[in-house]
């Protein structure tokens, strides 16, 4: 059986029921919503739930959508992270990390409209800098953001409800090292592999320095730089151990005091978006003791070997079932309503 416990948005509780146990999928590139079927509750769209199992964390969500049926009432659930699905005016991503952090708390912890304020507490354990390119448009979700992170960088926004001090504890952070897992073994109860073409998608991106006199109007190109993205998804001007064979692009960037910092976030942009092009679903004993599927946290790289071949990917999404988890790596998607949600996003 499940706990369900239900707060409002100001994290005052509000219900609670015990559930049978139904399947949880918890998806961190889409953030589509789940439901579980209750005994009537009190519940509104906009409320936290807290779901747990003996104890032990199952999830924490946000109710997208409430169904009141005969008897029962249907809850549909996202990730809590989906409590950031709004907008804010685009700014320079210098750092995406700090700047998630940043916008989080302008838009929901200080906000000079008291009302628009959420229990919301904001912790960065990442010290280096991320760097993040977004389109150019007025206004950019932060929830888009926030899976762009995680793409590109392995960066999470791991968002949990305090069930101490009754807050949102939002923990940005990028987690460490690196997994192997045999995707062949017997321990793996099922197994789906979904590859992306990204034959001929760039690993390399030439930037030239653009220098217009301002007196005479002529136009130089003084400088050029070459950025190549390397197995392990990182770009950098290092000409070794690069994604071969090359294909390129070519970007023109007007001269700034910044502008060897532009030209990186480009390459970074272009380039990174091409690593864990995949799709491998892994499904697990919730207990099993070589995997250890329910501690492997969301942004886990890994390396994956299926039929002799081993792919790079990062855990992007769980479902919970009776006694099993899948695991699912990859920012590639094969359902067509997760596609459908990728593509708009794109």
């Amino acid at each position: 059986m499940y706990k369900l416990e239900i707060f409002t948005d100001q994290m005052k509780f509000s219900d609670a029921s015990m559930v049978q146990e139904q399947t949880v999928d918890l998806d961190y590139l889409t953030f589509d919503a789940f439901t579980l079927v209750s005994t009537p509750v009190r519940c509104r769209k906009g409320y936290f739930v807290h779901v747990t199992s003996g104890g032990s964390l199952v999830c924490d969500g946000v109710v997208s959508d409430v169904q009141p049926g005969d008897g029962t009432v249907s809850i549909s659930i996202r990730p809590l992270q989906a409590m950031f699905d709004c907008e804010v005016f685009t700014t320079t991503i210098q750092d995406v990390a700090t700047w998630l952090g940043d916008q989080i708390a302008q838009q929901f912890v200080n906000n000079v409209d008291a009302l628009q304020n959420r229990p919301v507490a904001v912790r960065k354990k990442t010290r280096d800098v991320y760097p993040l390119t977004t389109e150019d448009k007025d206004t950019v979700k932060l929830l888009d953001v926030m899976a762009s992170a995680l793409t590109t960088y392995g960066i999470v926004c791991d968002c949990r409800l305090d069930m101490e001090t009754l807050v949102v504890d939002v923990n940005i952070y990028r987690p460490e090292g690196s997994r192997t897992l045999e995707a062949d073994l017997s321990n793996v109860l099922d197994k789906s592999v979904t590859l992306g073409d990204s034959y001929g998608a760039a690993n390399k991106m030439v930037v030239r320095r653009q220098v217009t006199n301002e007196e005479t109007g002529e136009v130089t190109y003084p400088e050029e730089k070459a950025f190549y993205l390397h197995p392990d998804g990182t770009v950098d001007e290092k000409d070794d151990d690069r994604v071969t064979p090359v294909f390129w692009l070519m970007k023109t960037i007007e001269d700034a005091e910044d502008w060897e910092q532009k030209a990186l976030e480009e390459a970074v942009q272009e380039l990174s978006p091409q690593q864990y092009d995949n799709e491998i679903i892994l499904q697990y004993s919730e207990k099993d003791a070589l995997a250890r599927p329910a501690e492997m946290p969301i942004g886990a790289r890994a390396s994956i070997i299926v039929d002799g071949t081993t792919y790079q990917s990062i855990l992007t999404g769980k479902t919970l079932e009776t006694g099993t988890i899948k695991l699912v790596f990859g920012q590639v998607r094969a359902e067509l309503t997760k596609r459908l949600i990728l593509e708009r996003r794109g």
